[in-house]
C-alpha cells in the first residue's frame, strides 16, 4: 500500500493497535493470555471476534486451493476494514 492513503477507518485500526500495545507495555506483558490468539486480534483491532474467525477461516479455506500468480485476494476486498484485518492476520500467522 506504499503511497496510498488509509481510509478513516483503516487509520481507525491502526491507532486501535497502538492503543493497545501500549496498554500492554504498561501491564508488563499481554491482556489476555497469548493462547487467545482470535480475541487478542480482535481486541487489538477493535473488531468483534466473530469478523477474525471468519477471516481465519476463509484465509484457510483459501489456503488449500492453488493461488494464480500475480493474484491478490487481499486486494479484492471492497471493505477496507476486512482487506486491513486480513493483512494483519496474515502477518500475525506467519
Amino acid at each position: 500500500m506504499t503511497g496510498k492513503r488509509l481510509s478513516s477507518r483503516a487509520q481507525d485500526i491502526v491507532s486501535n493497535f497502538i492503543e493497545y500495545f501500549a496498554l500492554e507495555k504498561e501491564n508488563g506483558g499481554p491482556l489476555i493470555s497469548l493462547n487467545g490468539t482470535e480475541r487478542r486480534v480482535a481486541d487489538a483491532l477493535g473488531v468483534t471476534r466473530r469478523t477474525v474467525s471468519k477471516i481465519k477461516h476463509e484465509k484457510n479455506d483459501s489456503a488449500s486451493f492453488p493461488v494464480r500468480q500475480n493474484h491478490d485476494p487481499i486486494g479484492k476486498h471492497r471493505n477496507q476494514k476486512t482487506c486491513l484485518s486480513l493483512h494483519i492476520c496474515v502477518m500475525l500467522t506467519l
